[in-house]
C-alpha cells in the first residue's frame, strides 16, 4: 500500500459492515438495512436470499442478521476473499455462502429474494433471467438506482432509490 492509500478513508469504514478497498459503488448502512428489509417483510424464514454482484457482502451479512440464508456471487477475487473471510472469522459458515462465479451463468431458481445493485446496462442485460425467475410468483427482486426498462415497481423507496419488483413487473 502505498502513502497515498494509508491516508485515504475508505467509504463507510466505521460502520459495522467491511468495506471493499476497490472503487466499487458501496451502500451505506442505511440503504442496505432498507433494501434488506423490503426485500424480506412478511417472507417466510425458509425463503432464500440471493445478492447478486455482492462486493463486500455487505446485503448478505444483513440478510443473515434478519434470519435467512443468504447467498452472494461476486467475480471480482479481492472483494470475495472479503466475503469468505469475514464470513469465516464470524462463523457464518452455515448462514450464508459465496460464490466467484459470473451471475449470468448462475442458476436463480432456489432463491426467493434477490437484491442486485448494478449498473444500469448490466442491470438490463440481466433483466429477463430475474423477469423468468420472478415468473411462478415466489420471487421479489429489489434493485438500487436503476430499474430494468419497462418494468414497474410494486414498492420503491424514493429517498435511497430501491425499487422492488414481483411476478407483476
Amino acid at each position: 500500500m502505498d502513502e497515498d492509500e494509508e491516508d485515504y478513508k475508505f467509504p463507510f469504514q466505521d460502520c459495522d459492515f467491511i468495506v471493499s478497498s476497490l472503487n466499487l459503488a458501496a451502500s451505506p448502512p442505511e440503504t442496505v438495512r432498507t433494501v434488506v428489509e423490503m426485500l424480506t417483510k412478511d417472507k417466510p424464514k425458509n425463503y432464500k436470499y440471493l445478492d447478486l454482484g455482492c462486493g463486500d457482502g455487505r446485503y448478505v451479512f444483513e440478510a443473515v442478521k434478519s434470519g435467512f440464508y443468504a447467498v452472494g456471487i461476486e467475480m471480482d477475487p479481492t472483494s470475495f476473499k472479503l466475503c469468505v473471510d469475514y464470513q469465516v472469522q464470524n462463523d457464518l459458515i452455515d448462514k450464508c455462502c459465496f460464490y466467484q462465479t459470473d451471475f449470468f451463468l448462475f442458476d436463480l431458481k432456489e432463491f426467493n429474494m434477490i437484491s442486485c445493485y448494478l449498473y444500469e446496462k448490466t442491470l438490463n442485460m440481466m433483466s429477463s433471467r430475474l423477469k423468468e425467475r420472478m415468473g411462478d410468483g415466489n420471487c421479489s427482486v429489489a434493485t438500487i438506482l436503476y430499474k430494468p426498462a419497462s418494468w414497474t415497481p410494486v414498492v420503491s423507496d424514493d429517498i435511497y432509490k430501491i425499487f422492488v419488483f414481483d411476478e407483476t413487473a
